[in-house]
């Protein structure tokens, strides 16, 4: 099992939660990190075994000589006792030759010649799917299996559709912080229509801006700043002694619409990664100890 094309598998499946395929079939095609066929093919049969994995299969990974062709073992259901399919998948540069899919049916099928067992009878299975990434040399893919079994080749274009649903399936996770913006600006949004309904106003009144107080300065200068605070100082020239409230009191208005718990987030978080919605837990603590 390697550690590093499992985690290469689960970058690409973040990328089918979002339904990119041109860009996996970019970065499977590539040369990668660690550029050995074995670390290529292992990420394909990861990255693969992912996405029926999230379309409510069980997907055992193989892997060994002796796996017989069963790159990846389906099954449905909680039940492993036999299994729904076996898939070889083949992250080749070239479109599979007629001379690798004979060896390929051997491996599945069994060699009468030889006496030995292929999948179709270690796994109870005569459902074989061959899933490659640039297709198959013209006709080369005719071929008829033994009688009650079935065989079926699938290029890049099936995977697309595998990504597609995949993605439908598995939306990207939303990151906890930016929901519950969304929820406070929902609420805000509701008491803020509530408000103007029940109680109009003669004449406009001007909103009151949150700014920070004396306390809350003062905590704010208690803890160092960061390398992305004084960038920033030094961007806007704001003075050193007064350039964190200010710099607070500019993200307010920035990223918070006002909200100056918000200006106070995007401080100790940086711009970068409250965009990204990144920031930690220490972030937090930093937050809450201004407002103490």
């Amino acid at each position: 099992m390697s550690t590093a094309a499992i985690q290469q598998a689960k970058q690409l499946l973040r990328l089918a939660s979002q339904n990119q395929p041109d860009k996996i079939y970019k970065i499977l095609s590539a040369p990668m990190a660690k550029s050995t066929t074995k670390y290529k093919g292992d990420v394909f049969e990861y990255f693969i075994a992912g996405l029926y994995e999230g379309l409510g299969y069980i997907a055992v990974v193989g892997g060994g000589k002796n796996d017989k062709g069963a790159d990846i073992v389906l099954y449905k259901g909680r039940s492993q006792v036999r299994a729904e399919a076996v898939i070889q998948a083949k992250n080749y540069k070239t479109p599979v030759s007629k001379d690798t899919l004979r060896t390929t049916y051997i491996k599945f099928f069994g060699d009468h010649f030889s006496g030995e067992d292929g999948c179709t009878k270690i796994y109870q299975c005569k459902h074989f799917i061959i899933i490659t990434l640039n297709g198959f040399i013209q006709n080369a893919d005719k071929f008829s299996p033994p009688k009650g079994c079935t065989i079926d080749h699938y290029d890049w274009s099936h995977v697309s559709s595998l990504i597609e649903e995949y993605a439908k399936q598995n939306p990207p996770e939303q990151h906890p912080y930016l929901r519950w913006i969304g929820i406070v600006a929902l609420l805000g949004l509701v008491i803020f229509g509530v408000t103007r309904c029940a109680k109009p106003a003669a004449h406009p009144v001007e909103d009151k801006v949150e700014t920070l107080s004396a306390d809350q300065v003062r905590r704010l200068h208690k803890i160092p700043n960061n390398q992305a605070v004084k960038r920033d100082c030094d961007r806007y020239k704001f003075k050193q002694e007064t350039c964190p409230e200010q710099l607070v009191h500019l993200y307010r208005d920035q990223y918070g619409n006002g909200d100056l718990s918000i200006g106070v987030q995007v401080y100790f978080c940086g711009v970068g990664n409250f965009k990204k919605g990144q920031c930690d837990k220490l972030t937090q603590k930093a937050v809450e100890y201004v407002f103490e």
